[in-house]
């Protein structure tokens, strides 16, 4: 960036941008809704530009984005007018201040492959149309203060590589349609510093896990599972949790 300041020019909405990135700036204003009026955009990087306020309306123009980072900024508000575009393959949200719940309207997006809402002060429950972004790669919903339960829907996300639910204050079992369905790609999943308990016998079942890390670390779990010996791990993390059973002797043979 070139710590760029004041406002856009009101020209840029005669232009017709495909890309745009302008990471790195101190605007210290809201996003100008002269940028919303460049609707032939794809692609908008505006990374760490000290934007704040909410989203404007017009934001919706933006229809034919695929790419949109709008990491390390300041914005709040809710995600309503972010998610009604539907054509993403990439969203970035992390490190903002966005409140309310992820609105159950961020379904249709079905060429979405990351999406990142990471460091942000997001609640409420996981909506179970999250898993109608079949093609979901990699998703990131740390840091934030997310309740219930994960969704047995996202069993659905089958081409999914990563998941990472860490520090919220997340609860219950983890379904068995979720583990069973993902064990074949899911290389890294982060499930610490929430409130999720026991471990379902179903892991046991499992075999051929391609999973790398797995960290499970400030929960109420109660056991390990004894079968995750033929799995792929070199990371795993169980400390801070009220085990009852014996520590498998399997994990004497981890890296």
């Amino acid at each position: 960036g070139f710590y760029l300041t004041g406002p856009l020019p009101e020209q840029f909405k005669n232009m017709k941008l495909v890309t745009l990135r302008m990471n790195h700036n101190r605007f210290n204003s809201e996003i100008p809704v002269v940028l919303t009026n460049v609707t032939t955009l794809t692609t908008l990087s505006c990374i760490n530009c000290r934007f704040n306020g909410v989203i404007p309306p017009t934001f919706t123009q933006l229809n034919k984005l695929t790419s949109l980072n709008l990491a390390d900024n300041l914005l709040t508000g809710d995600l309503t007018r972010i998610v009604a575009v539907k054509t993403y393959v990439t969203l970035d949200l992390h490190n903002n201040q966005f409140i309310s719940s992820i609105p159950p309207t961020s379904n249709g997006m079905a060429a979405l492959n990351t999406l990142d809402l990471s460091f942000n002060n997001i609640s409420g429950t996981i909506p179970t149309q999250l898993s109608e972004s079949v093609n979901l790669f990699y998703l990131y919903l740390n840091n934030n203060q997310l309740t219930g339960s994960l969704p047995s829907t996202f069993s659905a996300l089958t081409k999914i590589r990563g998941f990472n639910f860490n520090v919220n204050r997340l609860d219950n079992v983890i379904p068995q349609f979720f583990i069973t369905a993902v064990a074949g790609t899911l290389h890294t999943l982060f499930l610490n510093d929430n409130n999720f308990r026991g471990l379902p016998v179903y892991l046991n079942q499992l075999s051929g896990s391609i999973m790398k890390k797995l960290y499970l670390h400030n929960n109420n779990f109660t056991s390990v599972p004894s079968n995750i010996n033929g799995w792929a791990l070199d990371v795993l993390t169980i400390s801070n949790n009220p085990l009852k059973t014996p520590v498998p002797t399997f994990l004497n043979s981890l890296g």
